[in-house]
């Protein structure tokens, strides 16, 4: 029997709190909704518990836009369940939302809203990786880590690396507990696409290649471009990647590919459908949510490269719309484009041949997304969301006075690291991300001592290296950064865009090694015990990732809180259930007020009645008029 997992969101702290909690304030009677709420979603946890979790789609399907759960008065207060599943081909892992089993649901927020997200950790202690237990020095939540251990990481958000906010070296909670997230979207995080998934070093690979990862848009891309933007049809595709089971084949793929949990397995590439009206843009957001796969993406119109238009980079609003014909997306990478296609065409959306080098996986070309034109009726019919600019200033808006303001600043720091790794020719490898100069050491979460201090307030310029022979993605945790040179060619100036992952070629073994020079932007409040890794989660499951300290100019960043203990579930369910037994008491036993004469009631006297309703005694007066009512 599953331990009881009753969620937040289910009683009242979901969206629409704010809402349940007025009709609380405005309508006294009312109140007894709370507990009868309560005993709902208790009722309802043994559906909950019985449906089998992390389902697929069928091949072929029309593609979905993923479930949402938004803000709500500044405010996303939401339950996810993490859960696993044996199927044939491989095990399955997802985030559900705990009454519905919407699977991997999109975060949808405004910059200055609050994110309170509780995690509820559903792995049996029966299913654990072939790991050994490691207890933590310093940890937030659990003090083992074990094979069902996890944590969230919000992949480009600039929120502080600390406990109970973005910190993933010493955040872990394990089968059978819950964590909440608590933090606050800064006013200047850009509008873009961003996505969360788990961190835990060791396991994080076999998390996300069995679907555990999910969108994150902060809304106002729309504000930042409106005139291309109003009215148009916003559409959210995920592509995720898990073991082929043929890669040992000619030509199969190390990785097959799915949209928005849509499979497409290799041989046969049955694609999944997307709807447009022709010679009508959608904006399409592109996230390469894959644990190892790169994409080079391409829209192919009656069989040739057809232009897409380039909003959005990394989250970031690009400070000019730009034209690309490919669309480089290394694990971690997203993309914001703009996408039309003439009347009478043939389009389908594909990935180009990726060389990752020599020690690399196999990335083909293939086919992902069957494009098929349809009437304005069928696009409507489909619900998907239409942007409408607000008329705001929107964050991001300044992205070329920004980009302008950063390059023209003194760099407080000069860094230089490299990737490197070894193969000892039985099958195991080992990563490395090492500062230049030192020796190469894999990480490890019992050592994990920051190895530098980075001050908020400063710019600083890292010439990244690879010394390996396949590709490495580089990722930076809680900033952007600006890419100032490839392989020592300046960037030119207008493709100088906000990154947070970019994509390093292998070294084909002689000549100078593949390497970036990047502007790191140190901004906001995102003090804490950050890392860099290589996205390629294989390669930074096996050592290729070390910490640093962003702390402010006082040098303050606290340590994670050694003290915070996750809920343990059947904990936080007894205490709910007594919550409800002493609700219904408490209102079966409550001082009653007598009855006012009942009299007919009209509109007009309600509009008075809650129109009137700050005033003491109106306010008492709506209160009988409701219950009588």
């Amino acid at each position: 029997v599953r331990p009881l997992a009753l969620p937040p969101s289910c009683c009242g702290w979901g969206p629409h709190r704010r809402q349940i909690f007025r009709r609380v304030e405005d309508h006294r009677p009312q109140a007894m909704l709370a507990p009868m709420v309560l005993l709902a979603a208790l009722l309802a946890l043994p559906s909950t518990l019985a449906r089998t979790p992390c389902p697929r789609l069928p091949e072929g399907s029309v593609l979905p836009d993923p479930p949402v759960i938004h803000s709500v008065g500044g405010l996303l207060s939401a339950s996810l369940t993490y859960r696993t599943h044996e199927y044939p081909e491989l095990r399955h892992f997802c985030y559900e939302e705990p009454i519905t089993g919407a699977q991997g649901p999109l975060l949808r927020m405004s910059p200055g809203d609050r994110l309170s997200l509780t995690v509820i950790n559903e792995i049996p202690e029966e299913f654990a990786p072939n790991i050994p237990n490691i207890p933590l020095p310093s940890a937030c939540g659990s003090k083992i880590l074990d094979g069902t251990s996890t944590n969230v990481h919000f992949h480009g958000l600039h929120v502080p690396a600390q406990c109970h906010q973005d910190q993933v070296t010493a955040t872990l909670f394990n089968g059978g507990t819950n964590f909440t997230y608590s933090m606050l979207i800064p006013d200047s995080q850009p509008p873009g696409l961003y996505f969360y998934h788990p961190h835990v070093y060791g396991l994080a690979e076999d998390a996300m290649h069995g679907g555990a990862t999910g969108s994150i848009v902060i809304d106002g891309i729309e504000d930042v471009f409106p005139d291309l933007l109003a009215g148009v049809v916003e559409r959210v595709f995920q592509f995720r990647d898990e073991p082929c089971p043929f890669a040992d084949e000619d030509g199969a793929p190390a990785f097959d590919v799915s949209v928005n949990y849509v499979p497409l397995p290799y041989p046969n590439y049955t694609l999944p459908i997307a709807y447009l009206q022709p010679d009508t843009p959608q904006l399409w957001r592109l996230l390469n949510a894959g644990a190892g796969i790169s994409l080079a993406v391409v829209l192919l119109v009656d069989g040739v490269q057809h232009p897409m238009v380039a909003l959005g980079r990394d989250g970031v609003p690009l400070a000019e719309p730009l034209t690309l014909d490919v669309l480089e997306m290394p694990s971690g990478a997203r993309y914001d484009v703009l996408v039309t296609v003439p009347a009478g065409s043939v389009a389908r959306l594909e990935t180009l041949f990726v060389d990752t080098g020599s020690a690399g996986d196999f990335d083909p070309a293939r086919p992902l997304i069957d494009v098929q034109l349809t009437t304005a009726d069928v696009i409507e019919a489909e619900k998907y969301r239409v942007l409408t600019p607000s008329g705001s200033a929107a964050a991001g808006a300044s992205t070329r006075d920004s980009i302008a303001e950063i390059l023209a600043r003194k760099p407080h720091a000069h860094r230089e690291l490299y990737f490197s790794q070894y193969d000892d020719g039985q099958g195991n490898q080992s990563f490395f991300v090492t500062i230049e100069g030192q020796t190469p050491r894999a990480y490890s979460v019992t050592e994990s001592r920051p190895l530098f201090t980075s001050r908020i307030g400063t710019v600083e310029d890292w010439v990244i290296v690879n010394k390996g022979p396949e590709e490495h993605d580089f990722h930076i945790h809680q900033i952007h950064f600006l890419p100032l040179a490839v392989n020592g060619t300046p960037v030119p100036p207008g493709l100088q865009e906000y990154m947070d992952t970019i994509r390093l070629a292998s070294w084909p073994g002689t000549g100078p090694y593949p390497n970036v020079t990047l502007r790191m932007v140190f901004e906001g409040l995102i003090q804490g015990i950050a890392v860099y890794h290589c996205h390629i989660i294989e390669h930074e499951d096996k050592g290729m990732m070390a910490s640093f300290l962003i702390a402010r100019d006082d040098g303050a960043a606290p340590s994670p809180d050694s003290t915070s203990r996750p809920v343990p579930i059947w904990a936080a369910s007894v205490l709910i259930i007594g919550a409800v037994a002493i609700a219904v008491v408490a209102y079966k036993y409550r001082p009653r007020t007598p009855s006012p004469e009942k009299v007919p009631l009209t509109g007009a006297d309600i509009r008075v009645c809650i129109n009137d309703s700050h005033d003491g005694e109106s306010s008492a007066a709506t209160y009988r008029t409701f219950a009588t009512l």
